[in-house]
């Protein structure tokens, strides 16, 4: 179980640096958001990448599987615990649906500790 919570915080993560990298205008400190009084005195991509993070963590507690994956590209790429990898919005949301149906009840809580700009270079 906590090697998935750490493979969707990753994803998460990754999604959201992507989501932040994507606006060349923005620029950013590494400032610590870890309570949500903090993140609502910071830039607006911190308080939309914090935004994001509540937003996938509440749709992953209800078992909301659609929801889950509406926050992935459509290209994206998921990794499960038992290392089974899908591709594509449509597959992760019905390995999410799987995950939720045999795991009734699973919660996932997040703490964004800190947000930095990674740029990567192709």
């Amino acid at each position: 179980m906590r090697r998935r919570i750490t493979l969707l915080l990753t994803l998460n993560f990754t999604v959201a640096a992507i989501v932040f990298a994507a606006e060349p205008s923005a620029t950013l400190s590494p400032e610590t958001t870890s309570s949500p009084q903090v993140a609502n005195s910071l830039s607006p991509e911190i308080q939309s990448i914090t935004q994001l993070d509540k937003d996938y963590e509440a749709a992953y507690s209800r078992g909301d599987a659609n929801a889950v994956a509406a926050l992935y590209t459509s290209d994206a790429e998921y990794g499960d615990e038992g290392g089974k990898v899908v591709s594509g919005r449509d597959l992760i949301e019905k390995l999410l649906a799987e995950e939720f149906a045999s795991n009734p009840g699973t919660r996932l809580e997040t703490e964004v500790k800190s947000v930095r700009r990674s740029v990567r270079m192709l």
